[in-house]
C-alpha cells in the first residue's frame, strides 16, 4: 500500500476517534441544569424540522375541522331552508282556508238577507275556448239546482244563470257575458227598461233604450225581473258609453261588476224563501 494512502487513513481515523470523544465527553458535560451539550446540540439542530412539522400538523387539522365544520353547517343550511319551505307552504295553506273561510261567512250573510233559498257553490271550471262564456259549479239536482236558477256573485252582483247540463254534482252556469245571453234590465236613474245582452267580450250591450233618454256615464243597470227568471233589483253592471246614432234606440255599453275570471264561489238562488205563519210552523 503505498505511504501517502496509509497516512489519510490514519488522519481520517485520529478525526474520527476525536469527534466521538467529543460526542462522548458532550454527552457527559452537563448544560443549564440536566441538559448535556450533546442533547442541546441535537435540540438545536433538530428543532427546526420539529416546528415546521408541528406546524404542518396543525395546518391540517384545522384544515380538517374547518371543513367539517363547513360540511356541518351546510347539511344544517339545508335543512333549515327545508323547514322555511314547510312552514311557507303551511301558511299559504292556512292562509288560503281563512279566506276560504271569510268568503263563505259572507255567502251565508248575503243569504240571510235576501228573500232566497241559496245554495253555495264553488267554481271548479270555465269554458276553456270562451271563459266568458260558461262556468261550472260542484253543486246539482241532489242540491235542488234547477235550470234558469239565478247566480249571483258572493256581493250579490248578478253572474248568470244555470243552463243544461246539470249533473247531481255539477252544474253549468251561463255567464251574463256570453253572446247569447239576455237579462231583463232597468237603468237605476231613469228607471227606463232594457235589455242586457253578452257581446263575448267581457261587456254587455243595454238594448232597446230610447235615443231621447239621458243616459249618465257610470249609471247602474240593474236586474228587471220582467224576464220571470233573474229576481229584480240585482246589480248587473255601470254604463261605459251611451252614442245616438241617429237611430230609435241608443248605443250603449256596460261594464258588469264581476269579473268571471276571479270567481272562486257562487251562490245559486234556488227559489224564495217561504213567508207568512206556515215557514214557522211546526210540521210535526
Amino acid at each position: 500500500m503505498p505511504l501517502h494512502i496509509a497516512r489519510k487513513r490514519e488522519v481520517i481515523l485520529l478525526l474520527a476517534l476525536q469527534i466521538a470523544h467529543l460526542i462522548i465527553i458532550s454527552a457527559q458535560v452537563p448544560l443549564h441544569g440536566r441538559t448535556t451539550v450533546l442533547e442541546a446540540a441535537v435540540f438545536n439542530l433538530l428543532s427546526p424540522f420539529q416546528r415546521a412539522t408541528a406546524a404542518t400538523l396543525t395546518g391540517i387539522a384545522s384544515f380538517y375541522h374547518d371543513y367539517i365544520g363547513l360540511r356541518h353547517a351546510r347539511t344544517e343550511n339545508i335543512d333549515m331552508r327545508k323547514r322555511l319551505d314547510q312552514a311557507l307552504l303551511e301558511l299559504n295553506r292556512l292562509r288560503t282556508k281563512q279566506q276560504d273561510v271569510q268568503r263563505l261567512e259572507q255567502l251565508l250573510r248575503l243569504g240571510e238577507t235576501l228573500p232566497y233559498e241559496m245554495e253555495p257553490a264553488r267554481v271548479i271550471g270555465a269554458d276553456s275556448l270562451n271563459p266568458m262564456k260558461t262556468l261550472f259549479i260542484n253543486k246539482g239536482l241532489l242540491a235542488r239546482i234547477r235550470h234558469n236558477c239565478p247566480v249571483i256573485s258572493p256581493e250579490g252582483f248578478l253572474v248568470g244563470r244555470v243552463v243544461t247540463p246539470i249533473a247531481p254534482s255539477q252544474a253549468t252556469v251561463q255567464l251574463l257575458t256570453d253572446s247569447e245571453a239576455s237579462v231583463g234590465a232597468i237603468l237605476a236613474n231613469s228607471r227606463t227598461y232594457a235589455i242586457v245582452s253578452g257581446i263575448g267580450n267581457g261587456r254587455c250591450l243595454l238594448r232597446f233604450v230610447p235615443s231621447i233618454v239621458d243616459v249618465a256615464p257610470q249609471e247602474e243597470v240593474v236586474t228587471s225581473g220582467l224576464d220571470q227568471i233573474y229576481p229584480r233589483g240585482i246589480l248587473i253592471g255601470r254604463v261605459v258609453s251611451s252614442l245616438t246614432t241617429g237611430s230609435v234606440f241608443k248605443d250603449i255599453t256596460i261594464q258588469p261588476v264581476i269579473t268571471p275570471n276571479q270567481l272562486e264561489y257562487v251562490l245559486v238562488l234556488t227559489g224564495e224563501k217561504p213567508s207568512g205563519p206556515d215557514a214557522t210552523a211546526n210540521p210535526n
